[in-house]
């Protein structure tokens, strides 16, 4: 079955900006501000949120929301989705 995704990293500057229509998965690919997730969260309702930590991000744990890939295998719309943290 498709579904939508919407991958973010880096720049934040268009978070809340994009109207991607309705999306079932948010991925944040590293170096966001916890803010910037959760702007991006709200604004888009996506069904789940998968992230990694980038090269710039602290080691603070992502938001609640969001499910770390580092060293992790998930499971979305008939995909394996999994991820390491780094630059």
């Amino acid at each position: 079955m498709p579904f939508r995704a919407l991958a973010i990293a880096d720049d934040d500057s268009l978070v809340g900006h994009l109207n991607p229509g309705p999306i079932d998965l948010l991925i944040c690919l590293g170096d966001l501000w916890d803010a910037s997730l959760e702007k991006a969260y709200w604004k888009y309702s996506p069904k789940t949120a998968f992230g990694v930590k980038g090269n710039h991000d602290s080691d603070a744990p992502f938001p609640s929301f969001v499910k770390p890939l580092h060293y992790t295998i998930e499971h979305f719309g008939g995909f394996s989705i999994a991820g390491f943290n780094g630059s």
